[in-house]
């Protein structure tokens, strides 16, 4: 019986316990066509992994819920933190001047 050839072993590792735990969280993904060169392609602009990349898109995307705040929200946030002539530039820039 072959193990699987990217797993190491129990001969590579004093503790397979410890082996065990690390891949608890491990899956397979059947992504649709042409879905991996984005993510290859988006990876490679952030200098991450793909595997990186899919956890930050994944994290992103999947929020806590303290932290799932409407958009309106999120922005009001970000512009109460602006001085007040990065808030006129941004009204301008939006065009409500």
């Amino acid at each position: 019986m072959e193990s699987h050839p990217t797993r190491p072993t129990k001969s590579t590792s004093g503790n397979i316990q410890e082996l065990k735990a690390d891949y608890k969280d491990k899956f397979v993904v059947r992504l649709p066509d042409g879905l991996r060169p984005r993510i290859a392609e988006v990876a490679k602009r952030y200098h991450r992994s793909m595997n990186s990349e899919i956890i930050q898109t994944l994290e992103k995307h999947l929020l806590k819920p303290d932290e799932n705040k409407s958009l309106d929200d999120q922005l009001i946030t970000l512009i109460s933190k602006l001085s007040d002539k990065q808030k006129r530039a941004v009204l301008t820039l939006f065009g409500f001047n």
